[in-house]
């Protein structure tokens, strides 16, 4: 009876915590929004982009490790110190100074578990749906996570996958940058322009916006991702409720195996500790699953002997 109870506590400790795993992941080739499912699992990898400004006479540099599909595989053991293992987009940052290039540390900002960071569960939203008029008019995915943290405050990111269908058809943004008009570069540094995008090696780009001047939002990064595998008919199905993960008669057969697994176990280990029971003794009913070739003997049999009759003449013989 105790092997039973802790086969079932055992069982069902698995299913709660593969259930919490999968709640708080991002499954890069079945993300649904609005009932739209995209397939990003091309954009999957290492990528980086970084965010360059002047602080009086300093010049610091945050570039931002990212993956969207697996944790990250840092190589420097200081970043892989502050952004542990689950990590999906890191912030490294460096200083420089007098021609000088320092480190100045690294923090996690999407982190698939949650320790003192903020919440991680991912949270889709299709552009199309959503309640800003300017947003309404991109065809894409949102996809808001966190789970990481900087100084003990809560980090997050909001990565837009904007739909890209050539290579000039982006549907572009314009971001306003202190001291300057919108969208113009920068005359003395426009490398610094350039390190916010970045190739993403499958026909699209990633941009860093400058985190806002806003203190609720001081803390979240935002990526646009311009993608051909943003848009709505490059999506692996039309209706993304069909096709993902396991539906309910995947997880009812897959409970009553593990339910008959436990059985059959539990079973089993009685019939050692209890009747001595060697091989085929120790199964359950182990008597008639003996009898089975038999009984699909003398199945077989009949069902010969009663095709190859049927051609006989019944009634009484002729006198």
């Amino acid at each position: 009876m105790w092997l039973s109870r802790t086969s079932s506590a055992g069982l069902l400790l698995l299913l709660t915590s593969f259930h919490h795993a999968a709640s708080i992941s991002f499954d890069c080739g079945k993300a649904v929004a609005g009932g739209i499912e995209f397939n990003f699992g091309k954009l999957g990898g290492y990528h980086q982009v970084s965010w360059i400004r002047q602080d009086l006479e300093t010049v610091r540099n945050t570039t931002f490790k990212i993956d969207i599909c697996k944790p990250l595989k840092l190589e420097d053991k200081d970043e892989k110190k502050s952004c542990e293992h689950g990590t999906q987009i890191c912030g490294v940052v460096t200083t420089r100074r007098d021609d000088e290039t320092l480190p100045d540390g690294a923090y996690p900002i999407w982190r698939n578990y949650e320790l003192e960071g903020a919440p991680s569960n991912p949270k889709t939203e299709r552009l199309k749906d959503s309640v800003s008029n300017s947003d309404s008019e991109k065809e894409g995915l949102r996809l808001a996570v966190g789970g990481g943290s900087r100084n003990s405050v809560p980090q997050r990111a909001v990565i837009e996958f904007i739909c890209k269908r050539t290579e000039n058809s982006a549907q572009s943004i314009t971001t306003k940058y202190k001291g300057r008009d919108d969208g113009d570069k920068d005359s003395e540094h426009p490398d610094w322009d350039d390190a916010r995008k970045a190739d993403d090696g499958a026909g699209g780009e990633i941009e860093v916006l400058p985190y806002s001047e806003d203190s609720s939002q001081k803390d979240v990064l935002r990526l646009n991702w311009h993608t051909p595998h943003g848009c709505e008919d490059s999506a692996s199905s039309r209706n993304g409720t069909s096709s993902g993960g396991w539906g309910f008669f995947s997880w009812f057969f897959f409970i009553i195996f593990m339910g008959l697994f436990a059985f059959i176990l539990f079973t089993a280990w009685i019939n050692y500790t209890r009747h001595g029971a060697r091989g085929w003794d120790l199964l359950p009913y182990s008597d008639t699953i003996r009898d089975v070739p038999y009984i699909l003997g003398d199945w077989g049999r009949k069902i010969v002997s009663t095709l190859n009759g049927g051609g006989s003449r019944g009634g009484y013989s002729a006198v």
